[in-house]
C-alpha cells in the first residue's frame, strides 16, 4: 500500500516525508507481518542528510564491500559540489522507520536508499542505484533479517510518486529482482530494463 499524499516535498530544510509504504517486519513469533515505513526525500545540500548518506556508506560498505552505497555517496558528493550535469535532477529516496521530524534523519533507521534521475523532459525516470540495508536484504540469513520487501515497495513508491515509467540498468545479480517486481528488458537487452 502506498500513500503519496502524506506531506509535501520541502527542498530547503532537509529530509521530508514524501509518503508511507508497507513493508514486512518479523514479529516475536518469527513471522513477517505488515509494517508501515516512511519514504523520505533527502536534500544532500542539507548537512544532516549528507551526513546520513556518508554514515550509511561507512557502515554498509563494511558489510557489502561497498559497491552500491559507495556510488550513492559519490553521487551525493558530486551533487553537493555541482560537478555533475545531472545534479539538479537527481532525487535521493530513503525508506526509514523513524517517527517524527526527519530534519535529523537517523541513519540507523534507514532501511534502503535509491537515487533517481527525474528530468522533466525525459520520457522515463531512471533508477541509478538502489541499496537495501545489507542486514535486511534478500541475502541476509537467519535472525538478522528483520524486514523484507523494502526495495520492492520503494521502487513501486518511486514509480507512483514520480508519475513516469522507470528504467534502470540492472546488474547481473539484480536482474531477477527487477523482473520480479515488474521490470521488463528492452528489446534484445538483458540489463537495460523498464517498468510502465
Amino acid at each position: 500500500m502506498i500513500n503519496t499524499n502524506y506531506q509535501a516535498y520541502n527542498p530547503s530544510f532537509g529530509a521530508s516525508c514524501a509518503g508511507k509504504i508497507t513493508i514486512k517486519a518479523k514479529n516475536e513469533a518469527g513471522k513477517f507481518v505488515p509494517k508501515d515505513a516512511r519514504v523520505a526525500i533527502l536534500n544532500v545540500n542539507y548537512f544532516p542528510d549528507f551526513r546520513a548518506i556518508r554514515k550509511l556508506s561507512n557502515f554498509w560498505e563494511r558489510k557489502t564491500g561497498g559497491h552500491i552505497i559507495s556510488s550513492i555517496f559519490d553521487y551525493a558528493q558530486k551533487d553537493v559540489a555541482k560537478v555533475n550535469e545531472n545534479y539538479p535532477y537527481r532525487v535521493y529516496y530513503a525508506v526509514t522507520t523513524q517517527d517524527g521530524d526527519l530534519k535529523k534523519l537517523d541513519p540507523k533507521k534507514i532501511l534502503g536508499i535509491a537515487t533517481v534521475l527525474e528530468k522533466d523532459n525525459a520520457k522515463n525516470h531512471t533508477v541509478s542505484w538502489l541499496q537495501v540495508n545489507p542486514f535486511y536484504n534478500y541475502s541476509a540469513k537467519g535472525h538478522q533479517r528483520k524486514y523484507k520487501n523494502i526495495g520492492e515497495q520503494l521502487i513501486k513508491f518511486i514509480r507512483e510518486y514520480g508519475g513516469k515509467p522507470l528504467e534502470t540498468n540492472a546488474e547481473d545479480d539484480t536482474v531477477n529482482f527487477y523482473k520480479k517486481i515488474g521490470f521488463t528488458p528492452f528489446t534484445n537487452e538483458k540489463y537495460h530494463m523498464y517498468m510502465n
